[in-house]
């Protein structure tokens, strides 16, 4: 499993590898508190000798920014979350424990920032952490607004969030700006929202507890979102903004999706998108785009667990039809 280690021994000097994505290294506790912008950051040295530290940063719009932090000297540091931003770290695997808001954070713990919360507390010596900075509205959702700094102990689910942010990264490191992919971005944002708000919802299962609604008040709802979906634009539609325009919580769409068709908003609309993609793979209009091009045009951005979907959904791999296609083109 990827634990940022990779990622943190990268060559160093090498600002703006990409315009989204650059690491500079740093020798002043200062210009590294600078870096994270809009936290307020400040930091004090604590234990002895010369500073060494790194920040790689990874922007996904200005919905989403992760950031990888190492240091090799103990930090007393100090952040306020802006109103409208969700913060949240997770120490990386490997890293030695950290003491924030009196609360001792060990490797795969997430910590959760809400909007206008402060946190104090010492990083370690060694340390590698994963801090994301999110817009609030990607979580925002009736009986979910946490006024409170909060540990969540999941890990298993914290796993799988550490996962999907490195498969981020790489992925688009291989496929390229997000900007110039605004679907595969906003998939990708997405993705991390929902994991990160059933983690901060604290449910044990799939089935989110919600109020009971009739099943004609959910099939209207249901069959509002799948219109917006269907008619979604380029860069695709946020489960937010589906939420927002067809008025409910998140909490009710995700109950609509499961008693209309018995899987969650974010299972139909990776549904939809292999269907799309296979129409396109199959269409002559689009022969001469590649299969990574296709896909992220319809919001794909995870190809191994695309290439794996498409074949369990179709019985064969994307390449397969695509052949299969042109074989068929030249009869």
């Amino acid at each position: 499993m990827s634990d940022g280690r990779e990622l943190a021994s990268q060559a160093p000097g090498q600002a703006a590898r990409q315009r989204w994505a650059y690491a500079s290294q740093y020798d002043d506790i200062d210009a590294q508190a600078a870096h994270f912008r809009g936290f307020g950051q400040h930091y004090e040295q604590l234990s002895a000798g010369p500073f060494r530290g790194r920040f790689e940063s990874y922007q996904f719009g200005r919905q989403l920014t992760v950031h990888l932090e190492c240091a090799n000297r103990e930090l007393m540091q100090s952040a306020s979350t802006p109103r409208d931003r969700f913060g949240f770290s997770l120490v990386a695997p490997g890293s030695p424990p950290c003491v924030l808001n009196g609360q001792q954070v060990a490797a795969g713990d997430l910590v959760l920032y809400p909007a206008g919360t402060t946190v104090e507390g010492t990083t370690p010596e060694g340390v590698r952490i994963f801090c994301i900075d999110m817009e609030a509205e990607l979580l925002a959702d009736e009986g979910l607004e946490p006024r409170e700094i909060r540990v969540v102990r999941d890990a298993d689910r914290t796993d799988d969030l550490q996962d999907l942010i490195v498969a981020g990264i790489e992925a688009f490191t291989h496929l390229g700006a997000p900007a110039d992919f605004g679907a595969a971005a906003g998939e990708y944002c997405g993705a991390l929202s929902e994991l990160v708000w059933r983690l901060a919802s604290a449910e044990g299962s799939d089935a989110p507890r919600t109020r009971r609604r009739g099943r004609r008040q959910a099939f209207a709802v249901y069959h509002r979102a799948r219109e917006l979906l269907a008619r979604a634009p380029a860069d695709g539609a946020s489960i937010v903004g589906v939420c927002r325009t067809v008025g409910v919580s998140r909490r009710s769409l995700e109950c609509a999706f499961r008693t209309v068709i018995g899987m969650s908003p974010a299972h139909y609309v990776r549904t939809l998108q292999l269907n799309r993609v296979r129409r396109d793979l199959l269409s002559a209009e689009h022969a001469d785009s590649s299969i990574g091009v296709i896909a992220a045009r319809h919001g794909v951005w995870h190809w191994s667990r695309f290439s794996q979907s498409y074949r369990t959904m179709f019985g064969e791999l994307p390449s397969q039809t695509r052949r299969r296609a042109q074989a068929g083109a030249l009869d």
